[in-house]
């Protein structure tokens, strides 16, 4: 991502958000990919006295099938940086629109990008590709309540570490392919930084 982020002069935030949509569209077979970006809500200052929660989901619609990466990646900013602006709304009255106007819509997919900001710096092909060894991949927890369908949280591990955590409704996406999910995600970004 670093190398991505540096060669586009894009922050990794993004380059990771488009690695999660180009890859949800190429294994899913849909476009646009939709998905709900844990935002924050007090940004603007006349909200800063509001009670209620500190964070909101802003629907993101991403139109990324078939484009290159780079066209992507411009695409997916701008979509986000719209969401994460405009995320305000009441939820009850969505949840009420939603029924009433795409019953058949899914929008039980979750995106939370929780690093702060990071300084892209260039990074040797070699070096991304000897890297892929470091890579871990586990189950930790099985949950039995009601969770939504797909929920991705990414994460500093450290300097030069990310890390992915999913959590999915295996009703409606098996262990395998959210692994295939976050495995797929890694060798786009692999490739885009060769």
């Amino acid at each position: 991502m670093q190398s991505i982020a540096a060669r586009t002069k894009l922050d990794a935030s993004a380059v990771m958000l488009t690695l999660y949509a180009v890859t949800m569209a190429r294994l899913g077979g849909v476009d646009p990919v939709a998905t709900r970006l844990v935002s924050s809500n007090r940004f603007r200052p006349g909200l800063a006295e509001i009670v209620g929660p500190v964070s909101q989901t802003a629907l993101c619609v991403m139109e990324v099938a078939g484009a290159p990466f780079t066209d992507a990646l411009e695409r997916v900013r701008r979509s986000a940086m719209l969401a994460y602006k405009y995320g305000y709304y009441d939820r009850a009255r969505l949840e009420e629109m939603i029924a009433a106007t795409a019953p058949d819509v899914d929008l039980n997919a979750f995106y939370n990008d929780r690093r702060g900001p990071v300084a892209p710096e260039p990074v040797e092909a070699q070096e991304v590709k000897a890297a892929l060894a470091r890579t871990v991949f586990r189950w930790t927890i099985r949950r039995d309540e009601v969770y939504p369908r797909l929920f991705l949280n990414v994460d500093d591990e450290g300097p030069d570490m990310v890390r992915l955590h999913i959590e999915v409704d295996t009703h409606h996406m098996g262990p395998s392919a959210a692994e295939e999910l976050l495995r797929s995600m890694e060798a786009l970004a692999v490739s885009e930084a060769s």
